[in-house]
């Protein structure tokens, strides 16, 4: 009988002891976990806690928690956590990252150099990717512009069940399962969006502030010093000047090309016009007889002109 009383104290006196060894120290998180995916309902969330940051040389103590407000008792020596939700029919979620338990919900420092870094002066853009190319404007700003008629973002992580919500120039906000944004017309957007997994991880919303420009240039000639219009007929000078002026609303003129074709046939292959231009005598070496000078622009973003032509005939002198 003394011997079961001496047991029984002892395994309390050994069970206090580790309790209080365990959670003497312990730290106390409060937070909230809910999921809004429409997908999968979450029914509880699993939460590890972990000594090392490597996770290799131990076991996670595993503790599980209801949607909702959650107050976490981390006992002494653990100093990271991650969560993982459940979802009906036990489907299991991705885990989260490795949140360090000491830095928990606190803001992050921010340095002076960080913030000269996320506040860039004015006209300077990111890079040349691809997709929104920078291009100076006639007062020299750097405008980025779009030079595809469709932007595609996707979820970098590839999470399962990512919902996507978006928004363009203000209009209400669209909730998608994918984030393809197709643009019609020219002019400044501003495409603000972010995504939710299924674990209820929101992205911070992000901004995008670019031009559009779907409209190509418009090229016309013009002969110089000029010439004699008789009937429907422009008589002019051998050493008289086509030049070619282009104009566009957009993104600006990239490029002037030119071809010519003799007699219905030989067409040339594109060249750019020549700042100076082109004399009737550099056409009537190409061809001394029937000529079609062909023309059109293409802009900064690639929208290329519809050609047009002129026909040209070389007169011979009568003795």
């Amino acid at each position: 009988m003394k011997k079961q009383r001496f047991l029984s104290v002892l395994f309390s006196f050994y069970f206090i002891f580790t309790f209080q060894l365990l959670y003497g120290n312990e730290q106390t998180l409060q937070f909230s976990l809910s999921s809004e995916s429409k997908d999968e309902k979450i029914i509880q969330y699993e939460i590890e806690l972990w000594k090392e940051k490597s996770m290799e040389a131990e076991f996670p103590l595993k503790l599980l928690a209801k949607p909702g407000k959650v107050i976490l008792k981390v006992p002494n020596g653990y100093q990271y956590f991650r969560i993982s939700g459940i979802a009906e029919r036990n489907i299991r979620g991705y885990w989260s990252s490795l949140y360090s338990i000491s830095e928990f919900g606190k803001p992050k420092p921010v340095s002076k150099q960080s913030i000269l870094e996320t506040k860039p002066p004015k006209n300077v853009l990111p890079e040349n990717t691809g997709v929104l190319v920078p291009i100076s404007d006639q007062n020299g700003n750097l405008k980025p512009y779009l030079t595809t008629k469709k932007i595609t973002i996707k979820d970098q992580n590839q999470l399962y069940n990512t919902v996507y919500t978006y928004r363009l120039n203000g209009s209400s906000w669209i909730e998608s399962k994918t984030l393809d944004v197709e643009f019609l017309s020219d002019g400044f957007q501003v495409l603000e969006y972010g995504s939710v997994n299924i674990l209820g991880n929101r992205e911070e919303r992000k901004r995008l502030e670019f031009f559009t420009d779907y409209t190509p240039p418009t090229t016309r000639y013009m002969i110089e010093p000029g010439g004699i219009l008789i009937k429907k007929d422009f008589f002019t000078h051998p050493d008289a000047k086509i030049n070619l002026i282009a104009e566009d609303s957009g993104s600006g003129v990239k490029t002037i090309y030119y071809q010519t074709e003799c007699d219905g046939k030989n067409l040339s292959i594109r060249e750019e016009l020549p700042e100076s231009g082109l004399t009737f005598n550099n056409l009537k070496q190409i061809c001394d007889s029937s000529l079609k000078f062909i023309f059109y622009s293409v802009d900064q973003v690639g929208n290329e002109e519809k050609p047009k032509h002129v026909k040209i005939e070389f007169l011979r002198a009568s003795r």
